[in-house]
């Protein structure tokens, strides 16, 4: 199952569509960590907006900009002709979002 969270960061902070999104999740390593981070992002409960910048930050510093890139590149493999434009606007959108393509600006 995909996390909501994954969709939502994907979809509104990408442009990706829900289908780009959930290829993207299978192709993607998820660590544990992540899943749990995710989670507690999902679910706010009582958290103050304090708390909850911190889960978003954190949550930041465990997808970094080469691993979105890297689950794209996995799911259409470049060198292809037929390489779907999608790929090319999703990983163009993710370095836009990078300094350097390295960390998120």
């Amino acid at each position: 199952m995909i996390p909501k969270l994954w969709l939502a960061l994907m979809t509104q902070m990408f442009g990706a569509t829900d289908t780009l999104a959930t290829k993207m999740w299978k192709a993607y390593r998820a660590s544990p960590t992540l899943l749990y981070q995710m989670s507690q992002c999902d679910r706010p409960g009582n958290a103050d907006h304090t708390t909850l910048m911190r889960r978003f930050d954190r949550l930041a510093t465990m997808i970094p900009p080469a691993s979105l890139i890297a689950a794209s590149v996995q799911v259409a493999p470049e060198g292809t002709h037929s390489r779907p434009r999608e790929h090319v606007a999703f990983e163009e959108r993710v370095l836009r979002r990078t300094d350097a393509g390295v960390r998120w600006k």
